[in-house]
């Protein structure tokens, strides 16, 4: 039996053969890639919204790494900040104890060398603590953390300064009575101050780790949903 090609049937066939090359191609890189719309003919607006989760889910992602950035910074302020309360707090010990007359004049005096050795360390401290070269202690400043995807998914973290402790203890002195009373009010002032600050920085730290489990909850979802709609079904 003789076997008739037409030029119309070889055309016929090489369209044919030329489609499920094509077909045999975009199953082979969906198996190569695991993604179902690696291509855009493939799926374009399946595509379109897998690429904006993923890229809203990596957002989410580098915010996480934002908050915790902030959150170390934030324990480094608080710590910082204890630091000079132990030290005022010691100041106080001193003022209270150069105050009762059963005491030298030359114990007092000793009592105030200690006195400006711990004067000398809250200053110290003040220009020595600091996270990634961010003064932490040495005035009251802010700085704006990006929380989230968005443009305005901010949160402005404030820094507060220990500089009026430096200032309204500076020259003070314990070597009498007098002087160890003045000393001892106003460090028990300062005391107070620092006190109500540091919980103020423990509130920030609290949303802060409130926003951490928000970031880290809301990518997950978003590449699960991504991965539904882009990867392939092997």
């Amino acid at each position: 039996m003789m076997l008739s090609l037409t030029s119309s049937g070889v055309a016929s066939t090489l369209r044919h053969m030329d489609a499920s090359s094509r077909r045999m191609q975009d199953v082979s890189m969906r198996l190569a890639s695991g993604s179902r719309v690696s291509r855009a003919r493939f799926d374009a607006s399946g595509l379109q919204i897998s690429e904006r989760m993923k890229v809203r889910a990596g957002g989410f992602e580098l915010a996480a790494r934002n908050i915790q950035d902030g959150l170390s910074l934030a324990k480094v302020a608080e710590d910082g900040m204890t630091a000079v309360i132990d030290q005022l707090t010691r100041i106080q010990e001193l003022a209270l104890q150069s105050m009762t007359g059963t005491i030298s004049n030359q114990d007092r005096l000793a009592l105030d060398a200690e006195v400006q050795e711990r004067l000398g360390e809250i200053t110290r401290l003040m220009d020595a603590v600091e996270f990634n070269g961010i003064g932490l202690l040495q005035g009251d400043s802010s700085i704006d953390l990006q929380v989230g995807p968005s443009d305005d998914d901010q949160f402005e973290l404030t820094l507060l300064g220990v500089d009026f402790v430096v200032d309204a203890l500076a020259g003070r002195h314990a070597r009498n009575q007098n002087q160890a009373t003045i000393l001892h009010g106003v460090s028990s002032t300062m005391v107070g101050r620092l006190i109500q600050m540091r919980s103020q920085q423990a509130s920030q730290t609290r949303r802060l780790e409130s926003m951490l489990d928000v970031a880290r909850s809301s990518r997950v979802p978003l590449e699960a949903a991504a991965s539904r709609i882009a990867d392939a079904d092997l």
